[in-house]
């Protein structure tokens, strides 16, 4: 099988969650702590900052505080990416599109003895034309097609965790596992996340994307396979 290109989709500051509560009947499908990028699910960052909203919504203090960030530092990435995104327009939504700035940033703010964890996202070049097709009639902006549209190719491999099944609305990027989808997907096509949650090839990706974009499987959206690599900083 020939090899599959990436195109970078930026870096993001996660941490593991416990298994979501309405998930009770996916014990057998889903480990007890799942990554994700999902922002329904997880704290994620950086997540559209500064907010879209007039006046914009603070950051949130609590969520950031479990990934042991704590109200100071928190003040500190406010001030940095506000500032920076009213010098230049561009910066919206805030991103750290490189593994370099994703370190420097993670050196700076983020505590390396907690759960967090520092993720590459990319997605398959042979999906970037119908994910930007998709994000135009979703009016979608995310990091993600902000990085996408740079066409940036993987710095670094990294450690691959697997493939999460992501979809864009506006100002907002669903999994599979926010709808409970996983337990029909296993159902009706025998895919089953693993020890992170996602799933663990990309041709498994493909089929549960091509899946969750039909009407009733999932959030209203298209959606795409993402390939998730963990890295240091």
């Amino acid at each position: 099988m020939p090899d599959v290109e990436y195109i970078s989709a930026g870096f993001y500051f996660t941490a593991p969650i416990p298994r979501p509560d309405w998930a009770h009947g996916s014990r057998a499908l889903l480990p007890d702590r799942i990554v994700t990028l999902s922002p329904c699910l997880a704290t994620i960052v950086p997540t559209h900052w500064p907010s879209p909203a007039i006046p914009p919504v603070p950051l949130d203090l609590d969520a950031l505080a479990r990934m042991g960030i704590d109200s100071e530092r928190a003040k500190e990435i406010e001030v940095l990416v506000s500032s920076e995104c009213a010098a230049d327009a561009t910066r919206w939504p805030w991103r750290l599109p490189t593994l370099a700035a994703a370190r420097a940033f993670g050196s700076r703010f983020v505590p390396r003895d907690g759960d967090s964890i520092l993720v590459g996202v990319e997605l398959p070049a042979d999906c970037m034309d119908a994910f930007f097709e998709g994000s135009r009639e979703a009016r979608t902006v995310s990091e993600r097609s902000k990085v996408l549209a740079e066409r940036r190719s993987v710095e670094d491999s990294g450690e691959l965790l697997g493939y999460e099944v992501l979809g864009d609305g506006l100002y907002a990027h669903h999994s599979i596992i926010c709808t409970g989808g996983e337990v029909d997907l296993a159902r009706d096509l025998g895919i089953v996340a693993n020890n992170y949650g996602l799933l663990a090839t990309l041709a498994e990706a493909r089929r549960a994307s091509d899946w969750a974009s039909v009407d009733d499987h999932a959030k209203p959206f298209d959606y795409f396979p993402w390939r998730m690599t963990r890295h240091t900083w």
